[in-house]
């Protein structure tokens, strides 16, 4: 059974949908939801868990999570090689896309479609590749939603500088 836990932030909210096990996707986002879904009892205390990481990474107390995820049945190879690359980027810095790309022999474009597609920021801290001329997209933004993808990725990069 999968659950979606409701996190709001300075930033907007973070919705994580998770089974009782691990997190399955993390979406963020400057829109409100309604919190109708409540965790079933046997998934309560890993909602705690998640809960608690994602606080105290908002409060400066956390650089790095331990939570269990499952990357999407659908992801490609090399989706995988790059999340499993940006999981490596340490708390508070920054790697282009070109740079990432170099690293495994790709494209920038690529790479960021894969950034794009990952179901789990935060936990796969694409926020943290950035293109050479600035902050670059975040989250796979669809249009209306770029500038305020954008926002969220730059309240999380000054989270982590500051």
């Amino acid at each position: 059974m999968s659950n979606t836990i409701f996190i709001t932030t300075l930033f907007g909210h973070i919705h994580i949908h998770a089974n009782g096990t691990h997190i399955q996707a993390i979406e963020l986002s400057h829109r409100k939801v309604k919190k109708n879904i409540t965790p079933d009892t046997n998934s309560i205390t890993f909602s705690k868990v998640i809960v608690k990481q994602i606080r105290e990474y908002l409060e400066h107390k956390r650089t790095a999570f331990d939570l269990p995820y499952m990357l999407p049945v659908n992801a490609s190879e090399f989706q995988k090689k790059v999340w499993s690359a940006i999981i490596d980027i340490p708390y508070g810095t920054t790697v282009s896309y070109g740079d990432l790309a170099m690293l495994l022999n790709s494209s920038p474009r690529a790479v960021g479609n894969a950034c794009g597609k990952n179901a789990i920021p935060l936990i796969i801290p694409c926020h943290r590749v950035v293109s050479k001329l600035g902050i670059g997209g975040f989250s796979g933004a669809t249009n209306s939603d770029k500038i305020a993808n954008v926002r969220i990725k730059k309240y999380l990069l000054d989270l982590e500088q500051s």
